[in-house]
């Protein structure tokens, strides 16, 4: 009966003659189902040992990058690295009287388009591929400092 929804006035009644598959736990029943593979519409089978479930290959970090102590302005800077970065990290200087703004190329001195910010002394990490798409830092003051590094 694909397609079919069993909503009504009385929620979770199937029509007579459907079979249902229930475990039953301390008394109350709760629906077995079992899963299948492919898009709408589409019965690419069971999952089972010979067609499993996919999943994403989430690589872990297996190195380092330190980026050392970078100056920034109120002129947005871009957050470089030689690798290809699976997180990064960006820490205002203890010594900065200002607040950076860390975001896109947009980002402004005024904190406009920015994602986060950052007091000195404080960090933040972005798990970020910035293969594409450089991450960006601005000072809301001259003569700040921040410290990036990079999982790879």
């Amino acid at each position: 009966m694909a397609g079919v929804i069993f909503q009504s006035t009385t929620p979770a009644t199937p029509p007579a003659g459907t079979k249902v598959a229930v475990d039953i736990i301390a008394g109350e029943d709760f629906q077995l189902m079992k899963l299948t593979l492919g898009d709408a519409g589409v019965d690419d089978g069971p999952i089972s040992s010979a067609n499993p479930m996919p999943v994403s290959d989430v690589s872990i970090p297996t190195d380092i990058e330190g980026g050392g102590k970078v100056s920034v302005g109120t002129a947005a800077v871009a957050v470089t690295f030689t690798g290809i970065t699976k997180a990064i990290l960006i820490s205002a200087d203890l010594a900065n009287t200002g607040t950076l703004y860390v975001g896109k190329s947009t980002v402004t001195s005024a904190g406009a388009y920015a994602l986060a910010y950052l007091e000195a002394g404080e960090s933040l990490t972005i798990e970020y591929d910035d293969a594409t798409n450089a991450v960006y830092v601005v000072a809301s003051i001259a003569a700040q400092n921040f410290w990036k590094g990079a999982l790879l």
